[in-house]
Parts: C-alpha cells; sequence; structure tokens
C-alpha cells in the first residue's frame, strides 16, 4: 500500500513539475498516510520568473481538511523557496483519500490544481471498539418569516456499527437556540424536520444557523459540527387598524388604535374622512393637520408597539349657541309689549331755508289678538318747538298739555281700549321758534297699559329724525 502511494505522490510531483504556468510549484511528502489525530508533512518549492515579489495562497476545496502553511507565501525574484504543508483531516473515518490541493497566484487566474492522494488510518488498535462518527447536512429556505415557523431539515449518517443513543442536536443563530434529542441506529442514515418558532417582531437580518450533533458516551464528549446555513430574516410590515367610534349628544369620539404587528419602522400617514363642516368642531390626541377631505396625522410605530389616535367632533357650543337664539327669540315673543308705536315727523313749512313747521305722527297698533286697555300716551315737543293751539289733532285729542321752560311741551293723551290688531294714528303740528337748518331729531313717545290679565305693560317709540336740506 505504502509502495502504491509514494508511486502516485511521484506521478503528481512530475505532473505539478511541467504544469504550464508562470510559475513553478514542488510538493514532496514526508509519508504516504497518518492517522486520524495526525497532520500529513508535506515539502513545497515554489519559484517565478516576476521582477517584484509575488503573493501565493494554497489552499483544498475540500472543507473537510485544514491546510496550512509553516511560512507567509511571498516570494522574491529569483528565490528559491522553501515551506513545510500541514494537511490535517476533520472529523474523517479511516480510509484513503484524494484531497485536491490548489496554489495560486494571487491576484491573478493562474492557478496549478493537482489530487494528493493520502490514506488516514484509525488511531486507536484494531480491537478497540467503534466510536461515534457522524455527518451530516442542513437544509433550510434562504429566506424566513418570523411570523411562521422557520423549518430546518437535518440529515444525519451514523458511518460506523455502533448504536448511538445520546444524540444532541443543537440549532444556533442570532435568533434560534434549540437542542433537541435523537438516537441512530448502526450506519443509519435519518432525516429530521424541526419547526422553529421565534419571535413575529424579529429584524430584518442576515443570520447564519449553526447546526452540531453532540454525542455523549462513557462520560466522553464528541462532537461533529454541520457546514452551516446563511440565511435571511426577511421584512414585512401589518399594521391592524380598530376603530372605536362613541357617539354622545352632539358629540362623536373616533379612537384608532393602530399595531405594528410588522418587524419594521412603519413611518407614514395615516388618513381619517372628514368634512369642512365638521373640521370646524374637531380636535384630535395627538395633533393632526387638515388636508382637503381629510384629518390626517404622521405616524412612527416600531415593531410591537400600539399608539392611540383621538378624533373628537363637538357641536355641543353650536348647538348651545343655537339654543340660546331660540330661547331669546321665543323669550322674546313671549315677553315683548303687545304694543307698537312708530313715531314719524313730516315738515309741512319751511323758513329762510330751514324747517319752520313739522306735522308729527304717532301710530299704535296692537300686535296681538287680545285687546288692550286704559292706554296713556305721553310725548314731548322740545322746547324750541310749540305745538301749534289750532291744529288737527287728528284722531285722538291730547287729554293734557303741560308747558316747561327747560324741557319744552309734555303732551298725554289716553284711550280706553284698542282690540287685537286694531291700529290708531295720533297726529298733532309743531312750529319751531327758529328756523332748523340740516335736520331734527324728536324724543320718543311712551305708552302705559294694562294686559287682558291686568298686568301694566310699557311701550316706546322710535326718535323721529328727519333731515332737510333745504
Amino acid at each position: 500500500m505504502k509502495k502504491i502511494g509514494i508511486l502516485l505522490l511521484i506521478g503528481i510531483i512530475l505532473a505539478t513539475a511541467v504544469y504550464a504556468q508562470d510559475f513553478s510549484a514542488l510538493l514532496i511528502p514526508q509519508t504516504d498516510s497518518i492517522r486520524q489525530n495526525e497532520t500529513a508533512i508535506y515539502k513545497l518549492a515554489i519559484t517565478h520568473p516576476f521582477g517584484a515579489p509575488q503573493t501565493f495562497e494554497v489552499y483544498s476545496t475540500d472543507i473537510l481538511w485544514d491546510v496550512r502553511t509553516e511560512d507567509s507565501l511571498i516570494i522574491d525574484t529569483g528565490e528559491n523557496f522553501e515551506t513545510q504543508l500541514y494537511l490535517r483531516p476533520l472529523n474523517l473515518n479511516p480510509g484513503v483519500y484524494s484531497i485536491p490541493l490548489s496554489i495560486k497566484l494571487t491576484g491573478t487566474d493562474q492557478i496549478i490544481t493537482e489530487n494528493l492522494n493520502l490514506e488516514v488510518k484509525s488511531q486507536y488498535p484494531p480491537s478497540a471498539n467503534y466510536l461515534p462518527a457522524i455527518r451530516g447536512t442542513v437544509t433550510m429556505s434562504r429566506k424566513a418569516d418570523p411570523k411562521d415557523p422557520i423549518m430546518i431539515y437535518v440529515k444525519l449518517e451514523n458511518q460506523n456499527k455502533k448504536l448511538l443513543k445520546n444524540i444532541r442536536i443543537k440549532l444556533r443563530s442570532n435568533v434560534i437556540n434549540k437542542d433537541y434529542d435523537a438516537e441512530l441506529k448502526p450506519q443509519e442514515t435519518k432525516k429530521f424536520t424541526f419547526k422553529a418558532e421565534v419571535d413575529p417582531y424579529t429584524s430584518p437580518q442576515t443570520d447564519l444557523m449553526k447546526v452540531t450533533a453532540v454525542v455523549i458516551e462513557d462520560e466522553e464528549v464528541y462532537q461533529f459540527d454541520l457546514t452551516p446555513v446563511e440565511y435571511t430574516v426577511v421584512h414585512y410590515s401589518n399594521l391592524e387598524e380598530e376603530i372605536i367610534k362613541t357617539k354622545e349628544t352632539f358629540k362623536t369620539i373616533q379612537e384608532i388604535i393602530l399595531k405594528n404587528n410588522g418587524n419594521i419602522q412603519v413611518q407614514e400617514k395615516y388618513y381619517l374622512p372628514t368634512n369642512l363642516l365638521e373640521s370646524l368642531f374637531t380636535t384630535t390626541q395627538p395633533e393632526s393637520y387638515c388636508l382637503g377631505d381629510s384629518r390626517i396625522w404622521e405616524i412612527n410605530i416600531e415593531p410591537g408597539e400600539t399608539i392611540k389616535l383621538q378624533m373628537t367632533v363637538n357641536y355641543r357650543p353650536l348647538a348651545f349657541l343655537i339654543s340660546a337664539l331660540i330661547i331669546l327669540i321665543i323669550a322674546y315673543i313671549i315677553f315683548r309689549s303687545p304694543l307698537i308705536m312708530r313715531k314719524q315727523a313730516i315738515v309741512i313749512g319751511t323758513r329762510e331755508g330751514g324747517i319752520s313747521e313739522l306735522k308729527v305722527l304717532l301710530t299704535l297698533k296692537n300686535r296681538t289678538n287680545k285687546k288692550i286697555s286704559n292706554l296713556r300716551i305721553i310725548d314731548l315737543v322740545p322746547r324750541l318747538a310749540v305745538l301749534k293751539q289750532d291744529s288737527e289733532m287728528g284722531t285722538v285729542n291730547p287729554d293734557k298739555v303741560m308747558h316747561n321752560e327747560r324741557q319744552g311741551t309734555l303732551l298725554r293723551w289716553h284711550i280706553d281700549q284698542i282690540d287685537g290688531g286694531e291700529e290708531r294714528i295720533i297726529s298733532y303740528k309743531i312750529s319751531s321758534k327758529l328756523s332748523i337748518l340740516g335736520g331734527v331729531t324728536l324724543p320718543v313717545a311712551v305708552a302705559k297699559f294694562l294686559t287682558p290679565r291686568g298686568r301694566t305693560r310699557h311701550s316706546n317709540s322710535n326718535k323721529a329724525r328727519i333731515g332737510f336740506l333745504g
């Protein structure tokens, strides 16, 4: 067996030495077999024709072998560079292996690749019992949605004729930390399916799923690491909305509860329909603004966070105002005087471009359908004017005329009654002592009377104003 290995290695060396590249590499083995816990040593020689120092790298595409060199591979021009290369098996069973080895000029596509044949022997005597030996693979979706369980499929192979009862399968990543128990019959291959529940609010990220099979036997622990799998926790958004509407008298309260059930931040505008009239009586918490037919909030909700928006439409101030106006109108109708008295003045004479004589009309009207009685009307003629004694007194003559040098002439009338809806007119004439230029304002007239219920009421006329331009 050793002779065959030596011949194969010599063939590799010769093939490597004549490989058509700008550099040359030579590998000389120290042995053709090692035990499971040993390292194979090779002599590595590299030369190149380039005019500046070059960097080389040595590696194997088989991840079950650890490849290292004693010295860094930075080689000067014309240098006959030699170093030692170490090749160590990682959890391999005994057997003959063909190991792909690559020597590459860094930064170029120049590469020498050959297969090294090496026998790996058991580290235990032939009479020893079989030790645990497990190989396996991990399979899972490269995109994981945290809302749903993450499915991980682990395939394990028992490589020895040995029953493995106490196997602990460990799943480790940033978001998953699970342990499961398993059992493998001699040389059995079994596929395990694991369902990992994770926090649905897990943030989006790139993660690495590492799976380890641990066998415990007689206080000895044997660990077998499987090739890890890189996967991505994807992002998703899910904004849950709940609207609670409460109606009170002339008041409506809307509470909007928003919950971010996604794993990313929600930063957007939230719209609630409204109208122009409603917006005049609307308050919100927190603050919002109105645009067109919508009430708008700027929201920012972290994953798993809940916020509450509130919009209150309160028509109570408007209702109170309308009610107050209605009450005032009703009160006015109820408590207004049943007697309407209007005073009017007409120019009937002029002198020297001014007013010299006026006719005054007092119109009395009972606006109700019930009679009023015992009317006493008082009117005042300003002291600058005098009552014309020869004037026609109209429908009713004054009962009493009193003169006062400071106030003027006081006129009094008495009317027994005025029926409902009836209208009376009192007229008299006055003349001015002096010519009045521009206009004149006559004082109000006052009436006192009894209602059908015997209550005493008062009513005042307007001030009679008249302008005169001559």
